[in-house]
């Protein structure tokens, strides 16, 4: 493991750690994702962890998910088809936020799981369920001759 990565999980836990305490701010879990995306592909590892682990706290490490460059494209959409699971609504609303950075292939995957019908009954099950329709409608225009 290289001290990059060893780095980042450091950054991620003390981070969660002190957003945990009593006067806990959000602050620095925004840091932390900040610190991480500017790490990169090395922070992967701790990135990805925390997306599987469905911690609502991943809502503020879900940008530096998306963004971060030089993860296969098969890591990264196993981790963000994880996090559109995560049953926090906040999670789920910052993923939806974000599809708009994917490729057009894994954002109508995450659309999918974000719409899909064993969801929660929500705004943003109900969102990702609209944007389901629209990009329906746009493959289907691109279909026409």
């Amino acid at each position: 493991m290289s001290e990059a990565t060893l780095q980042a999980r450091l950054i991620l836990n003390d981070a969660l750690h002190r957003y945990r305490q009593p006067d806990g701010y959000e602050g620095d879990l925004v840091e932390a994702a900040w610190q991480l995306e500017e790490i990169g592909k090395d922070a992967w590892p701790a990135l990805s962890e925390l997306a599987f682990s469905c911690l609502p706290e991943s809502e503020f490490f879900l940008g530096a998910i998306v963004r971060i460059e030089g993860v296969s494209p098969t890591d990264r959409r196993s981790v963000l088809l994880a996090a559109a699971k995560n049953p926090d609504v906040n999670v789920r609303s910052r993923l939806l936020e974000l599809v708009e950075e994917l490729s057009a292939d894994l954002k109508c995957e995450v659309v999918a799981v974000l719409a899909a019908c064993g969801n929660p009954d929500d705004a943003v099950t109900n969102r990702a369920q609209d944007a389901r329709t629209v990009l329906e409608a746009q493959d289907r225009r691109e279909d026409l001759p």
